[in-house]
């Protein structure tokens, strides 16, 4: 066993795992493996007072040289397999957000915490490192009423502060994680999603990650990525009527454009489904 800042000062071992990776990758993949190590050691030569430049200038030396492909300034090339590629990923609508949702465990303290993780990733704008991060005072009640509280949450994202709206999903996940705490919204302080009720510590992202990736397998659906549900939650609130420039509000991002590119496969089914309805009349 070494530890990792010697691992990467040893040049050689850098090198003989980007040329000879333990497992079947793809050259994208290794690639970007490479760009993390060369980061990795320049954090580390700061570290040591050692020239980081020089240290990278050895790494390309063991590596195979090449013409550069654009993808570093070095023009090194590392191994893979070119063929390789990345499996499809699902094409999720409301039905599966509903699925995923459901599949949440609420049978305990800990289920109604994993229940609103599950919410939030699922019908809320949100991005997974907000919502490993969100504190409760953040959530701020908008609106109560009829047994329902309207909430939003408070975020900054690029030196911008933005409130977002939570839909009833993620909304009532909240106001039930509260309640198994025996207090209101706005009496809890810290972070909301805690490893244990004990520690005042939160989840970490992995943790969190898991919940989701658990929800997914229970309800017989693939381990999907955040942008895949972020994805699936705008093309529903575009079936609830908004525009695409409410959709971005929700969302919270400045651009349309944005909302484009997540919708790009749903709109693509949406027109193959559309031709097919034309052509059976």
């Amino acid at each position: 066993p070494r530890e990792l800042a010697d691992l990467f000062i040893d040049l050689r071992a850098v090198a003989a795992v980007l040329v000879e990776p333990t497992s079947v990758v793809s050259r994208s993949t290794n690639r970007t493996r490479l760009i993390a190590a060369q980061r990795f050691i320049r954090f580390l030569s700061e570290l040591r007072e050692r020239s980081a430049d020089e240290q990278l200038a050895r790494l390309d030396g063991l590596l195979p040289s090449g013409r550069s492909a654009g993808w570093q300034s070095t023009g090194s090339f590392v191994a893979g397999t070119a063929r390789r590629t990345r499996p499809s990923r699902p094409t999720l609508d409301a039905q599966d957000l509903h699925r995923i949702l459901y599949s949440a465990k609420r049978d305990s303290t800990r289920g109604i915490r994993d229940l609103a993780i599950v919410a939030l990733h699922c019908f809320s704008g949100l991005r997974p490192e907000e919502i490993t991060a969100l504190d409760w005072d953040q959530i701020e009640v908008a609106r109560q009423g009829e047994g329902y509280q309207a909430l939003c949450v408070a975020v900054h994202r690029g030196g911008q502060a933005w409130t977002l709206p939570l839909p009833r999903h993620s909304a009532t996940a909240l106001v039930q994680l509260a309640d198994s705490l025996d207090a209101q919204i706005g009496d809890l302080h810290g972070p909301i999603f805690k490893r244990s009720a004990s520690v005042d510590q939160p989840l970490s992202y992995r943790a969190i990650r898991d919940v989701v990736g658990r929800a997914c397998d229970q309800s017989g659906l693939p381990i999907v990525e955040a942008v895949d549900l972020r994805a699936a939650f705008a093309h529903w609130l575009g079936s609830q009527g908004l525009s695409d420039h409410e959709v971005a509000s929700v969302l919270g991002v400045q651009r349309v454009r944005t909302v484009d590119r997540l919708l790009r496969r749903h709109r693509a089914l949406d027109a193959q489904r559309r031709v097919r309805e034309t052509q059976s009349r």
